[in-house]
């Protein structure tokens, strides 16, 4: 009997966990932060294929940046248009992966990058 309804509790605690989740994705979860082109690099943006994933990590308060190929290095940018808040990096040629610690306020965030060919990315998400 114990056990049945330490189960139960365990599945409500689930269940009502995963809901809060869902309701407000920067607690405790992950924003996926949409990542764009700001200079075209061939004559048929369409075609292009964005080399650089990111999303915003809460539990890190880090902006987690992938990068799909070797970029050389890459400058990042982030600001927080609601505070003013700016953060600069510089991410050397050859790392896939990068962890961006930003303050974690709420506010509408830009992140750019520039590569060293000039082309620029671009990306906004809200916390």
């Amino acid at each position: 009997m114990k056990r049945l309804f330490f189960v139960l509790i365990m599945i409500c605690s689930a269940i009502l966990l995963s809901a809060t989740l869902r309701s407000d994705p920067t607690k405790g979860g992950k924003v996926e932060i949409p990542i764009t082109t700001t200079k075209a690099e061939t004559p048929h943006p369409k075609s292009l294929s964005i080399p650089i994933e990111a999303e915003y990590v809460s539990s890190y308060s880090a902006i987690c940046v992938r990068f799909n190929s070797n970029l050389g290095d890459v400058d990042i940018d982030v600001m927080n248009s609601s505070t003013g808040d700016m953060w600069s990096w510089t991410v050397v040629g050859g790392n896939i992966m990068a962890v961006l610690p930003i303050s974690g306020d709420n506010g509408m965030y830009t992140i750019t990058f520039t590569l060293t060919n000039g082309n620029e990315y671009e990306g906004e998400f809200e916390l």
